[in-house]
């Protein structure tokens, strides 16, 4: 060590200075500045402001605690990826002498999914594995489902530059980054890491969560711990039951042994003396790439979530077909844009509800039953059921134990790609109405945003006038759901599978309704169709026609080269017609497709396949083979079940009106269901040969023929 004021002789003259504030200067070389602003204090010229013995004790082993862990740790020394690990460069870039902040970590553990998938092109522990052609994994990176990180303390540490690296002049940054490494961390973690396959996710959160805040945790009735999961330390230990997994978090919070889980806030080393800095996410031991990255909570949800959409086909339309079934479709109709919120509660009631139609019978008989008023089931597009009055005079009593709530938002779940795909190939067809119903009927017509997990119970009241209500059981359940089963007159009630539970069974069911979850009801019913792209929904309103518009349902040309014009000439249409109800216009025109004078067609004998076409002409001079009846169909696409997609957004006036002519009028007028402009085409039939020349036309819908 140095002596104090080596410098100076030791005499009351030094001895009056020091009273009066003189003090030495930091001893170059290393001295933590931690331990400097220590002994400055101890200086104090008040004893009431110089710390205590006990504080001075406390202080130092702090200081020894943080010089220990960042020699440990390496905490000034560079990261040096070798493709398989992460090591300390072989020289330190900052000094040992800086600010150390260690502060508990507040959030969530980290989850980590498909860790080091040997058919990634990615690996993290490779500096440049962007531009790396070889991304095989050393066999050390073991594949996982998963892998967890338990971050205890967070640090972060104020250095200054080393001075070897201040001096390092080279510009071969591979020699750089050989002696100082890669990156540098801004932040670390510490905590505990663990490899793990096929977990049951809320058994890590139950043990997780005892650990940290000493809860007790109960293993009753918990299934899914029939087994266990292969869970792996970063140093290979097996946690094989489950005394281990709580011992190892229960030393991973309360005792000291710990290790670096990740290194956050990475700064390239070639970049820590230029004033821009960018920064990279984080890099971990043993994690060459994974998938997805979720808090611990996130994925316990989302866990919970996938085992519910594939047990309970959440991901699937609701059907109703003609037979008046209700079943879920056999092909995802929704994909997720985020995990639906999950409400949990524990809530006992029972609903008395009479249906008063058909269509609302069936939707009871199955779980749906929609709370919003403004819902009208009946009329969503593609549903093929009658919604008569109900001839059943009876009211269902039905008894819910709820358990899980799943809330869907309508801006959070899209159409399944298949489902899409299905839709654009039945817009693409001639008979788009029949093969729109097909894919609904397929994919399902329905959709509840919200869908209800529990248990229930139900039966029915003959020739009841009971008022439709719903009543929350008071606890304790047994006893009010008994109590009104008196009221009712109900002597049993049956399960979903239709197992009678009798009144003895009923604390045993109650007591059940955790295990075994069910869908207990269907609500917040939207169509199908509501869900899809507003391109999509535009093109399907067209072909459905509310407004019963008439349309172009399709054109044709039909060549009259083999074609006897004495006689009618019969046109086939493909495919057929649900209907007749349609209307053909047309003209002939010629090989240059001009239209030509004194030459007449009418059409006629409209069938489903075919129609009739009559020719009459007074031009001898034309060549009536070398022509073509250029004609098209007018009628309502949602009556006919056919229409071409070339003609969607083809807009069509339709006027039927009869006019006696008469000889000394020859100008007549006809007023259109809608305003004329600039640009339209006019097309009229007439059942006789007539040459008729459009003369004029005004807004006000008068359109003025001779």
């Amino acid at each position: 060590g140095k002596k104090p004021f080596s410098d100076k002789v030791y005499n009351s003259f030094l001895a009056k200075e020091i009273t009066q504030g003189l003090r030495e200067v930091v001893v170059d070389g290393g001295t933590p500045k931690g331990y400097y602003n220590l002994f400055k204090k101890c200086w104090n010229g008040d004893p009431e402001n110089r710390p205590t013995i006990q504080k001075v004790i406390t202080t130092l082993k702090s200081i020894i605690k943080q010089q220990l862990m960042i020699q440990q740790f390496n905490l000034n020394h560079g990261l040096f990826l070798n493709r398989y690990s992460i090591e300390p460069s072989k020289q330190a870039v900052f000094t040992e002498d800086g600010e150390l902040n260690i502060s508990l970590y507040e959030g969530q553990p980290l989850v980590y999914t498909s860790i080091n998938d040997r058919n990634s092109r990615k690996n993290l522990l490779s500096f440049n594995s962007a531009d790396d052609s070889d991304v095989e994994l050393d066999d050390s990176l073991r594949p996982s489902n998963i892998c967890i990180n338990f971050p205890v303390p967070d640090i972060t540490y104020t250095f200054d530059l080393s001075e070897s690296f201040s001096n390092f002049m080279d510009d071969d940054k591979g020699k750089l980054c050989e002696i100082y490494g890669h990156l540098f961390p801004r932040k670390i973690l510490i905590g505990g890491k663990l490899f793990i396959d096929n977990l049951k996710s809320f058994l890590l959160k139950l043990v997780h969560d005892s650990t940290r805040y000493k809860k007790e945790i109960s293993f009753d009735n918990l299934s899914a711990l029939d087994f266990f999961p292969k869970i792996l330390t970063s140093d290979g230990i097996n946690l094989d039951t489950r005394e281990k997994l709580t011992d190892w978090m229960n030393n991973l919070f309360h005792d000291d042994r710990v290790e670096i889980i990740s290194y956050n806030n990475l700064v390239p080393i070639s970049q820590l003396k230029s004033e821009t800095i960018l920064l990279e996410d984080e890099i971990q031991p043993g994690v060459a790439n994974f998938k997805e990255k979720l808090t611990l909570e996130n994925w316990v949800k989302n866990s919970k979530y996938a085992r519910w959409v594939e047990e309970f086909q959440l991901l699937r339309g609701l059907i109703i077909d003609q037979s008046s079934e209700t079943r879920i479709s056999n092909e995802n109709a929704i994909d997720l844009i985020n995990i639906p919120d999950v409400n949990s509660n524990d809530k006992f009631y029972l609903k008395i509800v009479k249906p008063t139609t058909i269509l609302e019978e069936i939707l009871i008989n199955n779980n749906i039953i929609s709370t919003n008023s403004d819902e009208d089931i009946s009329t969503f597009p593609f549903i093929k059921v009658s919604d008569d009055l109900s001839y059943e005079d009876r009211v269902h009593f039905l008894v819910k134990g709820e358990r899980h709530n799943i809330l869907l938002n309508r801006i959070n779940i899209k159409p399944s790609e298949k489902f899409q795909q299905a839709i654009e190939k039945a817009l693409e067809s001639m008979e788009q109405l029949i093969h729109l119903q097909e894919v609904f009927d397929e994919y399902g017509h329905l959709i509840p945003l919200n869908i209800t997990l529990g248990k229930s119970l139900n039966n029915t009241i003959e020739n009841s006038s009971h008022i439709l209500k719903r009543i929350d059981l008071a606890s304790p359940v047994f006893e009010s759901l008994k109590s009104h089963l008196a009221d009712f007159s109900i002597p049993c009630l049956l399960t979903q599978k239709g197992d009678i539970v009798e009144e003895n069974d009923l604390s045993k069911w109650i007591q059940n309704t955790k295990n075994d979850l069910e869908i207990i009801e269907f609500d917040n019913i939207i169509p199908l169709y509501d869900i899809l792209e507003v391109e999509q929904k535009k093109k399907i309103d067209i072909i459905l026609n509310k407004g019963n518009n008439f349309k172009i349902i399709m054109t044709g040309s039909t060549d009259l080269k083999d074609s006897d014009i004495t006689k009618q000439i019969i046109i086939s249409i493909e495919p057929s017609l649900k209907n007749k109800n349609y209307e053909i216009f047309g003209s002939i025109i010629s090989k240059n497709n001009s239209r030509l004078k004194d030459i007449f067609v009418t059409f006629g004998s409209y069938e489903i396949d075919k129609f009739t076409a009559t020719i009459k002409t007074s031009n001898r001079n034309v060549n009536i083979k070398e022509c073509n009846i250029l004609w098209m169909m007018i009628g309502n696409p949602s009556k006919l079940s056919v229409f071409s997609p070339n003609n969607r957004e083809i807009h069509v006036g339709y006027v039927k009106q009869s006019i006696k002519l008469q000889r000394k009028n020859s100008s007549y007028s006809v007023k259109t269901s809608h305003k004329l402009f600039q640009g339209y085409g006019i097309s009229i039939n007439c059942f006789r040969p007539i040459n008729i020349k459009f003369t004029g036309w005004s807004k006000n819908c008068i359109l003025e023929i001779h």
